[in-house]
């Protein structure tokens, strides 16, 4: 794996750009590749929170645009996602081609960002269309839910 690392690719200083080849060089740092290659996650996962936040707003907003109109429940609930699936998986699509676009000529980091990017991408389109509407599902079941407050 280090014998992968581009160190050109780095933007650092000169001196911080010798130590860390010197430390690559000596093998003294093991996981050094692995974690220059993460380096982007940490502000991708704030990424993907805020892409899961606004799936599930725009599931709520359809739901109660639904419930204006005067639907049941039940009604509201169905419309409701079905309205938000399309717009919700046309923005998601969207970004996962970008992120396959930063991994296939990205290095480093970038490609650290497009791998978490997609992994938050996908858990986000799965717990909002599915997960949640097992979730609403259930409770409308279950408890024969007469009025949602959203």
């Amino acid at each position: 794996m280090l014998e992968n690392l581009d160190l050109q690719t780095i933007t650092l200083t000169d001196a911080a750009a010798k130590a860390i080849r010197e430390i690559v060089e000596e093998r003294k740092l093991e996981g050094y590749a692995l974690r220059v290659y993460m380096a982007g996650s940490g502000c991708c996962s704030g990424v993907s929170f805020g892409m899961a936040l606004d799936n599930n707003i725009l599931i709520y907003e359809r739901i109660r645009e639904e419930l204006r109109t005067g639907k049941t429940p039940r009604g509201a609930v169905d419309a409701g996602f079905d309205r938000a699936t399309l717009t919700i998986l046309d923005a998601n699509v969207t970004t996962l081609i970008a992120a396959a676009v930063l991994y296939q000529f990205g290095t480093g980091p970038v490609r650290g960002f497009a791998v978490t990017l997609s992994l938050g991408v996908v858990a986000s389109i799965f717990t909002a269309v599915v997960v949640s509407r097992l979730v609403f599902d259930y409770i409308l079941d279950t408890y024969k839910v007469k009025k949602i407050s959203i």
